[in-house]
């Protein structure tokens, strides 16, 4: 393809196919001279943004003539990507660009991650190498700058029939950003594409520096369904993100009015008048020099040939006029954004030089000049829920995201001014509407969202008094905790309960084997909570009981002798002797205790025996009991 080494571009005020006047991009559209003093008005230059036309590659640094914002950061310069995007991160100039999505959201082997801090227009594979230009143009005047990106006539990688073209404007001052779409044609089949796996993936969005925000207009992100504009195809659309504070972006469709680009400013198809001779230029080509002369007030331009992509038939005129002044005198104001200044009846509000003449009966007389300078708000973005709720007797952290030391701050309870409270942050207990009033040094001043905060009441937690006599060791107790309206109860420590009845509930039972602080602990719908205490007074209980009579005869009834084992309670030995003193049982099956008969099994007869048994107790000493037990028959 051959290389344009200049070209230019004018706006059309109407599309080409239906508009019949246009604006051809001036360098300016006014001047402040004197007569006898000479100028020279020129169109504005383009350049050709990709310096050798490869595919997928960024092309060599743009300047974009005048400070632009993004993101809450200022630029000057930026790439453009053959694939419809352009990155403000100038380390990846004449590097590689990512074709997919999955390559522009991944550190490149710099480690750096490609495709951050980027506007994607159109953004896909497409292949400049084949065919089509990258083209850029800086115009306007200091205040009213813009500065545009087109791809015009590029064919989609793989599919070189499917041919896109769009344009994306930057606009001084305001840091509005608009997107052009000229034509994408449906794309269907295996054409690579800016999504891997979804063919007709086209994306167009913002995103800042760290990946963390971006902003994409429905059915034009990354994952969207395949719904997305590239597999249906688009003409003639305009979407505009304007900012709305550092950090967000409102999106807007709006009408499509894409800048028509000429590209042979060298055909002499431009042609410069002066008032008064409307048939009779004064020369031809992108520039004129004139001595200015004192009845001569504008001069106009004039374009007649073919312009765009298309390379359309279009005829335009555009106007520079001349203001005469001699004296010269700037006068610098500081307003904050979102302030006007009335400047000789205008009121300004963008940042730039504004010239004013004032004419006596002579003629030129002087020139007054004002350098408006348009200071940022404060960034009061806040950090967190607008909504936040606390128990009572509790508190909470307001606090903005991105605080300056270079800020004042002064926080307002229900609109009320906190005396004392002049920190990026603040602490809060009581219920009410907060927000911060931030004012920079400029002395501008922006008020934050309001929190709203709501404290919530706590429970009562209570438990039922406790049985007065105190409670043998391994005994189970059943606790009761007062009952409350949809609450929850933990009850502390678990270990008693948990063999038992579990350590939730209203109500608890648990096996205690020495004195024990039991801490009730309830929670109501908020998560606020309440605790309570009491004492399970336990001691141990070391009586063991023994029967005085069984009768082993096989009824199921008191078949066997042996005591009866309290918790905590453990039997070590048991032996029985008969009146002689012959020792008839001795720890034989102690589990079922003694059946009434000698150890080679005949039964004893009925009659007084002596027992003689050694257990422990919970609280560990050792104890005897020697007793006499009647056998029935």
């Amino acid at each position: 393809m051959k290389r344009l080494n200049i070209l230019f571009v004018l706006t059309c005020l109407f599309f080409c196919s239906v508009r019949t006047q246009g604006q051809i991009a001036l360098q300016y559209t006014d001047t402040t001279t004197c007569p006898g003093q000479t100028i020279q008005m020129c169109a504005a230059l383009t350049g050709q943004a990709d310096n050798n036309n490869s595919d997928d590659y960024y092309g060599n640094v743009l300047d974009i003539g005048f400070p632009f914002v993004f993101f809450g950061k200022t630029y000057t310069k930026c790439l453009a990507s053959g694939n419809g995007m352009i990155t403000f991160d100038t380390t990846e100039a004449n590097q590689f660009a990512g074709w997919q999505w999955s390559q522009v959201s991944v550190p490149n082997g710099n480690g750096i991650t490609q495709a951050n801090n980027s506007i994607f227009v159109t953004f896909l594979d497409l292949n400049l190498g084949v065919s089509g230009m990258v083209r850029y143009q800086r115009f306007g005047s200091p205040g009213s700058r813009r500065f545009i990106v087109e791809w015009c006539n590029v064919p989609v990688f793989g599919c070189s029939s499917l041919i896109v073209t769009s344009q994306l404007i930057l606009y001084e001052g305001s840091n509005i950003i608009e997107c052009h779409t000229t034509k994408i044609p449906p794309i269907v089949g295996n054409c690579p594409t800016a999504s891997p796996s979804y063919y007709g993936q086209v994306v167009q969005g913002v995103r800042n520096e760290l990946g963390t925000i971006a902003y994409y207009p429905a059915n034009r992100d990354p994952v969207a369904s395949p719904t997305n504009w590239g597999r249906i195809g688009v003409n003639n659309d305009g979407m505009r993100f304007t900012p709305n504070g550092p950090s967000t972006y409102l999106m807007d469709p709006i009408p499509f009015n894409a800048w028509v680009i000429i590209d042979s400013v060298s055909s002499q198809d431009l042609k410069w008048f002066a008032e008064g001779q409307p048939n009779l230029p004064i020369v031809t080509g992108p520039c004129a020099t004139v001595t200015i002369d004192r009845d001569i007030t504008y001069y106009t331009v004039s374009f007649n040939g073919n312009a765009g992509c298309e390379m359309d038939s279009v005829s335009y005129t555009d106007t520079v006029f001349i203001h005469l002044g001699t004296a010269y005198d700037t006068t610098e104001v500081e307003i904050c954004a979102g302030q006007t200044y009335n400047w000789f009846g205008r009121d300004l509000f963008k940042a730039g030089n504004y010239d004013t003449v004032l004419v006596t009966n002579q003629g030129c007389d002087s020139m007054l000049r004002l350098k408006l300078i348009v200071n940022p708000l404060p960034d009061v973005t806040t950090k967190g829920s607008p909504n936040v709720q606390i128990c009572e007797g509790s508190s909470t952290v307001l606090a903005l995201a991105n605080p300056s030391q270079s800020t004042t701050y002064q926080w307002y309870k229900d609109n009320s001014p906190l005396p004392g409270e002049t920190g990026a942050q603040l602490t809060v207990s009581q219920a009410g509407s907060y927000k911060v009033e931030a004012t920079t040094s400029k002395g501008c001043t922006a008020t934050s969202d309001v929190f709203t905060l709501v404290v919530n009441p706590n429970p009562v937690a209570g438990i039922e008094p406790l049985p007065d006599e105190v409670i043998c060791a391994f005994d189970t107790l059943e606790i009761k905790a007062v009952p409350g309206a949809s609450y929850d109860y933990r009850w502390t420590p678990e270990k008693p309960f948990r063999t038992v009845s579990g350590a939730e509930g209203q109500v608890v039972r648990g096996q205690f084997l020495e004195p024990t602080v039991v801490t009730l602990t309830v929670y109501n719908q908020y998560g606020c909570y309440d605790s309570a205490s009491t004492l399970v007074q336990t001691k141990p209980c070391c009586q063991v009981f023994v029967p005085n009579a069984f009768s082993p005869n096989n009824d199921a009834l008191n078949d066997y002798f042996k005591p009866e084992l309290q918790p905590g309670q453990i039997l070590l030995s048991m032996q029985v002797f008969d009146r002689y003193g012959k020792l008839v049982y001795n720890n034989s099956n102690i589990k079922k205790g003694w059946d009434g008969k000698y150890e080679d099994g005949t039964e004893a007869d009925p009659g007084v025996y002596m027992y003689f048994i050694k257990y422990t107790c919970a609280d560990g000493k050792l104890y005897e009991k020697k007793e006499s037990v009647s056998l029935l028959r």
